[in-house]
């Protein structure tokens, strides 16, 4: 047991832990883990959902929410295709002239994640 002090309205309070569970500011090790991933995954959706997966863990709320969804850490963008390609070969199939050079830019994955790649396609 520990005393804690809301410094705020000078009040103080006493901390009762059974000392059996693993926490680490009141989160378990599983909810550390989720909320990582939310963040770690990075991407609009994601942020969302862990708003939405906070306030239902937290708030029991009853609302729905989705896992973290992970999109590839690197990969080869076009802005034609519907989903960014993990390999050259598909790539190459779908979008290369075999008889012409093919010339690639590169920018980071938190540009693509967001969209904002207008100044570089332009």
């Amino acid at each position: 047991m520990r005393y804690g002090k809301n410094t705020v309205h000078n009040q103080q309070y006493l901390i009762a832990d059974p000392g059996d569970d693993v926490l680490e500011y009141g989160l378990t090790p599983a909810e550390k883990t989720q909320i990582q991933q939310y963040i770690t995954f990075s991407r609009q959706a994601n942020y969302r959902n862990l708003w939405l997966w906070l306030s239902c863990q937290f708030s029991q709320a009853a609302c729905g929410y989705q896992e973290p969804q992970q999109l590839p850490w690197h990969g080869i963008y076009h802005p034609g295709a519907s989903a960014a390609f993990t390999d050259i070969a598909s790539y190459r199939q779908q979008f290369c002239l075999p008889d012409r050079p093919t010339i690639a830019m590169i920018f980071s994955r938190e540009e693509w994640i967001w969209g904002n790649l207008e100044y570089k396609l332009n």
